[in-house]
């Protein structure tokens, strides 16, 4: 199986995707942009801060990634030689990897802390007394 050779990755000549993984690749390229322009509506519904800054961050991630992913599947189609090779696409997929686990990591950590310690300042501050 070449997928596994470093020589399959690392090749500045390459040859053009097969019918079968250029479709694939372009339908996850699609479903991309997609989900980053349903994210991107879902933004302007939520009034929540914290939140809204995690569909942000998705939207953005899933048009970069897309849009990235576009255009070396344009050059590696056209067999531009080192715009075109294959290790861009393992540079993308490690990239994106570590950009959707930092927003995994926001969503689950970080928006939960913030979520407490507004709802304890909400709490402590209904015994304040207001300024008229």
């Amino acid at each position: 199986m070449r997928f596994f050779e470093l020589s399959y990755w690392f090749r500045v000549y390459t040859e053009p995707l097969a019918d079968k993984a250029f479709f694939v690749t372009l339908a996850l390229i699609i479903l991309g942009l997609v989900v980053a322009l349903l994210a991107k509506f879902k933004i302007e519904k939520i009034s929540d801060g914290s939140v809204r800054r995690i569909w942000r961050r998705l939207a953005r991630f899933c048009l970069t990634i897309s849009i990235l992913t576009g255009v070396t599947l344009f050059f590696n189609q056209t067999a531009t030689p080192i715009l075109g090779a294959r290790w861009w696409y393992l540079l993308w997929l490690i990239s994106g990897l570590v950009w959707l686990g930092l927003i995994i990591y926001d969503w689950f950590v970080k928006v939960p802390k913030e979520r407490n310690s507004r709802e304890f300042y909400e709490s402590y501050a209904k015994y304040l007394p207001r300024s008229r």
